[in-house]
C-alpha cells in the first residue's frame, strides 16, 4: 500500500510540472506572436509613412513645375509675393514666390502634403527677365493730360504718375508706385488686367537685346555702319525741313543731333547719337517690317502730331507733347512721359517673347 501511495504522489507532481510547462510555452508563443504582429504592423506603417513622404516630395516638385510655367507667361506678377495652391493626384500642394530684400534672386518655395506626410523643396532663380510690352522705362512713366491711351503692358522701374482720364489695357508693373490702375480684360487668360508695385526692376538692356532686325538696337555702331555703306549719313547735328528721306538700305544716321522743323517725310529708320526733336509733320514708314522707327543716344522729343511705326528708343529720355500714334513700342533709359493725347499700340503680330525661367540651385 505505501508503494501505490508514493507512485500516486509522483504522478500527479510530473502532471503539474508538464502544466506548467505548457502554459509557459503557451505565455511565450503569444507573446512571440503579439511582438510579430507589432513588427509587422509597425514595418507596415513605415512603409506607407516613407511612401506617402516620397510621393509629398514629388507633388512638391511638381509645385515648383506651376511656378515656373507661370513664371514664364507673367513674371513680374508671379514673381511678386504670390502663393499658389492646387490639389494634384492624392495630394496638393502650396507654393509661393519669395524676394529677399536687397537680392537678385528670387525664391521659390514649395510644399506638398500627401496622406498627412509634408515634404518642401526651394528652388533660387536669378532676377533676370524679359518685357515685352507697350512702355518700358528705366525711370518714371508719366501720362497725363487729354486722355493717354495705351494698349500693352508697362514697365517702370522708377514710379508711374498720372491722371485719372488714363487708359491702359494691359498690365502696369512698376519697381515704385502707381498712380493709375489698368482697365480691360486680359483675352488670353479671360481675367482683368493687374497693377503691381514693388515689381523687380527690368533690364532695360535685355528688352533691346530682343530686337536684332536688322541688327542689335544697342550699340550704335552696327547702325551707323550700315548708314555709311548705302544708307544716308550726317556726320554732324543737321536740322532738316522739307526733305523726303529714302535711303537704300533704310538707314540714316546722324553723328550728332537730328531736329525736324518743316513737313517732312522717311521710309526707314533715324538714328541720332544725339537727340532726336521733332518741331513739325514727320511721316514715318518702315523700311521693313520689325525695324525701329528711331534710335537716340540721348533723348526723343516730339512736339507735333505723327504717326510712327515700330520701335522708339531713347538712351535718356522720352518725351511726347501732343497728340501723336505710336504703333510699336516706347522704350527709355531714363524717363517717358506722354501728355496730351498721346495712342500707343503693341503691334498685333508681334510674337511675345518667353521669359527665360533659370534654376540657379536646389536650396532644399
Amino acid at each position: 500500500m505505501k508503494t501505490l501511495v508514493l507512485y500516486g504522489i509522483r504522478s500527479g507532481s510530473r502532471s503539474g510540472t508538464a502544466f506548467i510547462v505548457v502554459m509557459m510555452l503557451t505565455g511565450i508563443l503569444m507573446i512571440a506572436g503579439v511582438s510579430l504582429t507589432y513588427l509587422t504592423s509597425n514595418a507596415g506603417f513605415t512603409s506607407r509613412k516613407i511612401n506617402a513622404g516620397a510621393r509629398a516630395l514629388a507633388v512638391a516638385e511638381a509645385g515648383i513645375t506651376a511656378m515656373l510655367s507661370r513664371l514664364e507667361t507673367n513674371y513680374v506678377y508671379w514673381s511678386n509675393e504670390r502663393t499658389l495652391t492646387e490639389n494634384f493626384e492624392e495630394g496638393y500642394y502650396t507654393v509661393k514666390t519669395h524676394r529677399p530684400s536687397h537680392s537678385s534672386t528670387l525664391l521659390v518655395e514649395s510644399t506638398g502634403v500627401v496622406q498627412g506626410e509634408k515634404r518642401t523643396t526651394v528652388v533660387e532663380l536669378p532676377m533676370v527677365f524679359y518685357f515685352e510690352g507697350a512702355i518700358l522705362a528705366g525711370g518714371d512713366i508719366t501720362l497725363n493730360t487729354a486722355a493717354p491711351e495705351v494698349y500693352g503692358d508697362i514697365h517702370a522701374n522708377g514710379n508711374i504718375y498720372g491722371h485719372h482720364n488714363v487708359k491702359v489695357e494691359g498690365d502696369i508693373s512698376t519697381c515704385g508706385t502707381s498712380q493709375i490702375s489698368p482697365s480691360g480684360i486680359d483675352p488670353e487668360t479671360g481675367m482683368p488686367y493687374t497693377t503691381t508695385e514693388g515689381a523687380p526692376p527690368v533690364s532695360v538692356a535685355d528688352a533691346l537685346g530682343a530686337y536684332t532686325n536688322p541688327i542689335p538696337m544697342l550699340p550704335l555702331s552696327g547702325w551707323l555702319n550700315l548708314a555709311t555703306n548705302g544708307g544716308i549719313y550726317y556726320p554732324n547735328s543737321v536740322e532738316l525741313g522739307g526733305v523726303d528721306l529714302r535711303p537704300s538700305n533704310g538707314v540714316v544716321y546722324v553723328n550728332g543731333d537730328a531736329t525736324i522743323n518743316n513737313r517732312s517725310s522717311l521710309v526707314g529708320t533715324l538714328v541720332a547719337s544725339g537727340s532726336i526733336h521733332i518741331n513739325n509733320r514727320f511721316d514715318q514708314t518702315p523700311f521693313a517690317p520689325g525695324w525701329p522707327c528711331f534710335i537716340a543716344g540721348i533723348d526723343i522729343r516730339e512736339d507735333n502730331r505723327n504717326t510712327y511705326q515700330g520701335v522708339l528708343f531713347a538712351g535718356n529720355n522720352y518725351i511726347s507733347l501732343n497728340n501723336r500714334t505710336t504703333i510699336g513700342q516706347i522704350i527709355a533709359m531714363n524717363s517717358v512721359t506722354i501728355e496730351n493725347r498721346g495712342i500707343v499700340h503693341m503691334p498685333t503680330n508681334d510674337m511675345a517673347i518667353p521669359q527665360e525661367v533659370r534654376i540657379s540651385g536646389w536650396l532644399r
